[in-house]
Parts: C-alpha cells; sequence; structure tokens
C-alpha cells in the first residue's frame, strides 16, 4: 500500500486525479479549504481521508501533514494543486498586497508542505514530492496574471534546489507545468469569454486546449515506478504551445 497526500484536492485538475488513485493500492489523503462538496464522494471510502484546513500561515502546512501521516502512518508521495490568482489587473496596476497573496499561494505554502513532507520522507530513504506549475512561466506569464506567474516561476527554483537536495535520500522533486486548460479556474479567475478562449486555442499547435484527465496520467505517471529515475525537471503538458 503507497501513501499519498493531495493538497487542495478540490481543485479542478484535481479531480480526475483522485479516481485514478482510488483504482491504485493508495491509501489517500484529500486536503481541501472550503469547498467540502469536490471531496465528498470519496469520505465513504476507508482507504481516504479527509482534511479540512484552510492555509493561512506554516504551521497550517505543518498540520496538514502531520495530520496525513498521523493518519497512514507514512507518506510516499505528497502531490501539491495549490494555487490561486487574486488580481487579474495589468501588471503596471498592481499593488505590493496582490503580489504577496500570489507568491503565498503559489509559492510559499506549496513549498512548506514539501518541507515538512520531505521531513517524514527521509526516515524511509523514498518519495515523491510532485508541485503543479503553469507552463506560461516560459513567456513571462500573462499582462494580467504576472504574480501567478512570478510565484510558479519562484517554485520551479524550489524543485530545482529540493531536487538536487534531496536526491541523496532517495527523494523525487519534480512539478507538472500545464498549458491551456479550458477550467472554471481560467474563466472565472482570468475573466475569460467563449472568444478568448476560442483565441487562445488557435494559438496552440494541437488546435485544443488540454483535457483534465491528460493531467492526470501525467501525476499518475510521475508517482509511479517508471518515472523513477526523474527529478528536478518541469513536465510540461501544454500541445506544444510554447515551443
Amino acid at each position: 500500500m503507497k501513501h499519498v497526500l493531495v493538497a487542495a484536492a478540490s481543485s479542478e485538475l484535481a479531480s480526475e486525479v483522485i479516481p485514478k488513485l482510488l483504482d491504485g493500492e493508495y491509501r489517500i489523503g484529500l486536503h481541501y479549504s472550503s469547498n467540502k462538496k469536490a471531496v465528498e464522494p470519496y469520505e465513504e471510502y476507508e482507504q481516504v481521508k479527509l482534511i479540512q484546513c484552510t492555509i493561512a500561515g506554516e504551521s497550517d502546512c505543518a498540520r496538514i501533514v502531520d495530520e496525513y501521516v498521523e493518519w497512514a502512518g507514512s507518506i510516499d508521495s505528497i502531490v501539491i494543486f495549490l494555487g490561486n490568482i487574486s488580481c487579474t489587473c495589468h501588471w503596471e496596476e498592481i499593488e505590493k498586497e496582490h503580489l504577496v497573496d500570489e507568491y503565498l499561494f503559489n509559492a510559499v505554502y506549496p513549498f512548506m508542505l514539501a518541507k515538512y513532507a520531505q521531513r517524514y520522507m527521509k526516515e524511509k530513504g523514498a518519495g515523491r514530492i510532485l508541485f503543479v506549475s503553469t507552463a506560461s512561466v516560459r513567456r513571462g506569464g500573462g499582462s494580467t496574471t504576472i504574480g501567478y506567474g512570478m510565484a510558479k516561476a519562484a517554485l520551479e527554483c524550489a524543485v530545482k534546489r529540493m531536487a538536487r537536495d534531496l536526491a541523496p535520500n532517495g527523494i523525487l522533486v519534480n512539478a507538472v507545468a500545464p498549458g491551456f486548460f479550458d477550467t472554471q479556474f481560467n474563466r472565472k479567475r482570468k475573466g475569460l469569454t467563449e472568444e478568448d478562449v476560442a483565441e487562445r486555442v488557435a494559438m496552440i499547435p494541437l488546435k485544443r486546449g488540454g483535457k483534465k484527465e491528460e493531467i492526470a496520467s501525467t501525476v499518475l505517471y510521475m508517482l509511479s515506478e517508471g518515472a523513477g529515475f526523474i527529478t528536478g525537471q518541469i513536465i510540461t503538458v501544454d500541445g506544444g504551445d510554447f515551443l
């Protein structure tokens, strides 16, 4: 039995990962903040534990990891979907408070979750840490989502450093970087219209947006034995968008 903690499991992209984990031999921790409806269907499974916590500081990150390990007895992997866009104004208008919020939820708190998870992984000499970044880091983010892009770029820096430092302990650290996926996250947080979506899709060489199950399959591969020699990498899933 493998032990995996999914942080921000109520996110849209995580919704496709959870059923695939249930098909395998996993004891699964599903962390969520306020959207219990997204994870409630899994509450009845014996191999699943729901962990409610609205992250407001480092101690919350520690509590989430500790609560999972106390229940599961161990942790092999952590998949961190945590992320947010708090401001969609043009970068010329963005204020310091917006940037601070973006860094906290897209870089600092994901890093802290990994920091506490790796301590348990070191004890057993193996583990997987998988962050979720964004392919738009490659082109400097978006004009109206620059804080999000800057924070994810910082997170990718952490991937490289942690991967190098934790390799001797058998811990692999990577990130999955989705390109354009037609999700409510994109539509609501970025304020995209149908026309915006159509224009964005037209820019992608494959002429379509990504499917959530494609991210889920990538995540499952990165947790599998087949990915045992991959670390410090940003796995981009973008249909050739930024070639």
